[in-house]
C-alpha cells in the first residue's frame, strides 16, 4: 500500500570541515585563533561517535621572541562536544561521544584553536544512532497510515456490496428467479419456433419508418405476421413447456468460457441456462390444434380455417392415433357398493375410570347402551 514511509535507518552520518589559510602577503603565522561552528544532528537521531581528520602547516621556523610573542609552540585543537581532539599533520582520530559527553542535544557545538600555524584543514565525520523514541513516532505514523486505509477500504468494500445487494433486488439487472424464468421461458419459445419455422424472424417487420420519423404500420404486412404470431400462440401450450439444459461441451468450443461465465449468478436455474451447450425442448400441442400443427409441419404453411387434410403417411397414422385416443369410451359398469369403517386414533374423554359398554344390532350396527360419564 502507498503513503507508509519506511522506517527511519538505524545509523546515518553527518559531516563538516573547517579550514584556514594566512591571507596572501601575511608572513605572521596564526596564534590564539579559534573558530567555532555547531553540527546539525538530525532529529530523532543523537550522536554517538566522531571521527576526525586534520592536516596542518606550521610556520616556518620561530626564534625564542617569536614564541614568547605567541605564547605557545605550534598546535591544533579540536573540540566536539566536550571530547578534545589533538590534530597533528594527516592525523585521523575515532572516538566515541555517547559514553563520554553523555551530550544528546540536536546542536553539537565544535571548535578549533589553533597556535602557530599558517594553515590548517578539518574534517570531521559523526556517526549518529536512531533513537527509540524515533522509531515509536514512526510505528505510530505508520499505523495511522494503515488504519486509515483500511477503514477506507472497508468503507469502499461495504459501498461495493450494498451497490451489488441492490442489483440483485432489481430485476432488470437479472438475478432474479421469477424474472430469471421469464426470460429462460420466453428465449427457449423463441429458439423452438425458429427451429420449426427454419428462419431467425428476419422478415418480422411490420412498423416502417426513417429513425427521425414516426413509425408507420405496414397493415398487409401486420396482417400476414399477426396470423403467423396468432396461431403459434394458440397452438402450443407453452406454459406447459418442460426443458433440460445439457452441459456446456455440447456447443460452441469457442464460447466455453463465455458459457462458463454463468455460474456467477446465485439462481442456480439461470446459470445452468447461460451454461447451456444444448437444449431439449417438449411442448405440447393444445388440444384440437393437432390436425393444424401435423398440417404445418406438412406443408409449411399456416392453416386458414379447417385444414384441408393431412396426406403424408408418418402424419396421418399420427393423426388417426391422437383422434382414437380422444373418442376411446369407457365401457366399464358399476356392479355394487359397499361401505367401510377405518379405526381413527381421536380418543373420547370422560369423567369416569369405567369404559363405555357398546352392543350390535340385528342390521350390524354399534350402539352405545352406556352412556358416557356414568
Amino acid at each position: 500500500m502507498t503513503g507508509i514511509q519506511a522506517p527511519p535507518e538505524p545509523y546515518i552520518t553527518v559531516s563538516v570541515s573547517l579550514n584556514y589559510e594566512l591571507p596572501a602577503g601575511q608572513d605572521e603565522p596564526l596564534a590564539g585563533t579559534t573558530m567555532a561552528r555547531d553540527l546539525d544532528v538530525p532529529s530523532g537521531y543523537e550522536a554517538t561517535m566522531a571521527t576526525v581528520v586534520t592536516t596542518r602547516n606550521p610556520a616556518p621556523e620561530l626564534g625564542e621572541d617569536e614564541l614568547l610573542e605567541i605564547g605557545a609552540p605550534d598546535e591544533l585543537l579540536v573540540t566536539i562536544g566536550r571530547v578534545v581532539y589533538v590534530g597533528g599533520h594527516g592525523t585521523v582520530e575515532t572516538r566515541s561521544l555517547h559514553e563520554q559527553t553523555g551530550d544528546r542535544s540536536n546542536n553539537m557545538p565544535i571548535t578549533v584553536s589553533a597556535t602557530g600555524l599558517s594553515s590548517y584543514t578539518v574534517a570531521i565525520e559523526v556517526v549518529c544512532r536512531r533513537t527509540q523514541k524515533a522509531v515509536d513516532a514512526w510505528a505510530l505514523a505508520a499505523h495511522a497510515a494503515i488504519s486509515s486505509a483500511y477503514h477506507a477500504r472497508e468503507h469502499e468494500h461495504r459501498e461495493a456490496l450494498a451497490v451489488l445487494t441492490e442489483q440483485r433486488r432489481d430485476p432488470t439487472v437479472g438475478d432474479i428467479p421469477d424474472h430469471n424464468q421469464q426470460i429462460i421461458r420466453r428465449e427457449l419459445q423463441r429458439a423452438a419456433i425458429s427451429i420449426m419455422t427454419a428462419q431467425h424472424f428476419d422478415l418480422f417487420n411490420a412498423v416502417e419508418g426513417l429513425p427521425n420519423e414516426m413509425p408507420r404500420i405496414n397493415f398487409m404486412d401486420a396482417r400476414a405476421e399477426g396470423e403467423y404470431v396468432e396461431f403459434f400462440s394458440k397452438a402450443f401450450e407453452w406454459e406447459n413447456m418442460v426443458y433440460v439444459f445439457q452441459p456446456y461441451f455440447w456447443g460452441a468450443k469457442q464460447r466455453w468460457m463465455d458459457q462458463l461465465s454463468g455460474s456467477a449468478q446465485s439462481d442456480p436455474l439461470f446459470a445452468a441456462f447461460l451454461e447451456a451447450g444444448y437444449v431439449r425442448i417438449q411442448v405440447p400441442v393444445r388440444p384440437n390444434f393437432e390436425e393444424a400443427v401435423l398440417w404445418f409441419q406438412e406443408t409449411g404453411e399456416i392453416p386458414v380455417g379447417e385444414p384441408a387434410g393431412v396426406t403424408t403417411p408418418e402424419h396421418l397414422s399420427l393423426l388417426e392415433e391422437l383422434k382414437a385416443n380422444v373418442l376411446v369410451e369407457d365401457l366399464g359398469r358399476l356392479v355394487d357398493s359397499f361401505e367401510y369403517e377405518l379405526p381413527t386414533t381421536l380418543h373420547v374423554a370422560q369423567r369416569t375410570m369405567t369404559f363405555p359398554v357398546w352392543q350390535r344390532d340385528l342390521q350390524g350396527n354399534w350402539t352405545q347402551v352406556q352412556p358416557l360419564g356414568r
